[in-house]
C-alpha cells in the first residue's frame, strides 16, 4: 500500500483553528476601538461645556465690572441663560444656577455657582463657583 505524503494546503481543523483566533483578536480590538470612540464623544462633551461656562462667565464678569445693574436668569426648561442683554442658548446644554441670586444684582459682590449639563447625557456636567468683586 503505497501512503501518500503530498500536504498541500491545510485541512478544516487548521482553517477553523485559524477563524477562530482571528475573531477572537478581532472582537478585543473592536471593542477598544468603540470604547475610545464613546471616551472621545463624553470627552469632547465635556470640554464644550466648560467653554461655555467660561465664556459665560466672562460674560457676567464684564457686566459686573462695568458697576451696572443686571439680571441673571435661566428659563423654566434650563435651555436658556440670560446674563443682561446677552442670551446663552445651545441645543446640547443645559443651564442651572445653584445658588439663589438677588435680581438685578447691584451688590459689590456676587458668588456664583454655574452647571452646564449634555441634553444627551445628563451625567456629562460641569460645575463652576466664582466671586466676583468690584471697588465702585
Amino acid at each position: 500500500m503505497k501512503i501518500l505524503r503530498d500536504e498541500h494546503g491545510v485541512t478544516l481543523m487548521e482553517l477553523l483553528a485559524a477563524i477562530i483566533i482571528f475573531t477572537i483578536f478581532a472582537s478585543i480590538i473592536w471593542g477598544f476601538f468603540f470604547q475610545s470612540l464613546k471616551f472621545n464623544d463624553a470627552e469632547v462633551t465635556k470640554q464644550q461645556l466648560q467653554q461655555e461656562a467660561n465664556l459665560i462667565i466672562a460674560s457676567i464678569q464684564e457686566a459686573h465690572i462695568k458697576g451696572q445693574s443686571y439680571i441673571i436668569q435661566t428659563n423654566d426648561s434650563n435651555t436658556v441663560l440670560t446674563v443682561k442683554d446677552l442670551v446663552f442658548e445651545h441645543p446640547q446644554i443645559k443651564y442651572e444656577i445653584l445658588n439663589s441670586i438677588q435680581t438685578p444684582v447691584i451688590s459689590k459682590t456676587l458668588e456664583i455657582k454655574l452647571k452646564l449639563s449634555s441634553a444627551d447625557n445628563p451625567a456629562i456636567t460641569y460645575e463652576i463657583q466664582t466671586t466676583f468683586s468690584r471697588i465702585k
